[in-house]
């Protein structure tokens, strides 16, 4: 099972134990949520709001720095002054990879034309940061929860299912002003929809 398409240096992995002949089967859709505990202030974000929380690197004053967005009313004065502090995936999970290429990647781009980024400023930028405002606790998306239900200033990142199945005590974060939900997953209308696959080796 995969939350993403799978890359070619994995398909040359498969060929290299002699899995070549592979189906890509797709078997529905995701959303990725941003959530937080019902009695604490439900966020309302912008694509780039979001990667000023999790990005590595901003810009400011024509230059490219570490991300230094500590509170979340650095990011905007519509948001509480309190620490970001967000608990999500590992970089080495398929959810990281969708963070990375919707939320990270356009606005990497658009600072490696503004500002001349090198290759290797670029690389920089296309990270989630990793000074303590975003916390990776692996794929356990239960864990996640466990922790949004003890702290209410927190917020995390997982699967919509996770988020249905705890809505009486989290609720989603919008993007865009959109919510997630079943139907705005669906049609894509919600930002961070996912299409799920099953990848299938025909050889017995």
């Amino acid at each position: 099972g995969a939350s993403r398409e799978m890359t070619e240096s994995e398909y040359e992995l498969c060929k290299k134990n002699n899995v070549q002949n592979i189906t890509k089967l797709q078997i529905g859709y995701d959303g990725i949520t941003i959530a937080n505990h019902r009695d604490a202030p439900k966020f309302h974000f912008s694509l780039d709001q979001l990667y000023h929380a999790i990005g590595n690197k901003i810009s400011e004053n024509g230059k490219l720095i570490d991300n230094n967005k500590q509170l979340w009313s650095d990011i905007s004065a519509d948001f509480p002054p309190v620490p970001i502090r967000i608990y999500g995936p590992s970089i080495t999970s398929g959810t990281s990879d969708i963070l990375i290429s919707i939320i990270i990647a356009p606005h990497c781009h658009r600072l490696r034309k503004e500002l001349s980024l090198n290759q290797l400023q670029f690389a920089e930028c296309m990270n989630i940061r990793t000074d303590g405002s975003f916390k990776a606790v692996g794929e356990n998306d239960n864990l996640i929860v466990h922790k949004l239900i003890l702290d209410h200033t927190s917020l995390g990142i997982f699967g919509y299912n996770f988020l249905s199945n705890n809505d009486t005590v989290l609720q989603g974060s919008t993007i865009n002003n959109i919510s997630p939900d079943s139907g705005t997953i669906f049609n894509h209308s919600y930002p961070l929809s996912r299409p799920l696959f099953v990848y299938v080796k025909k050889e017995r």
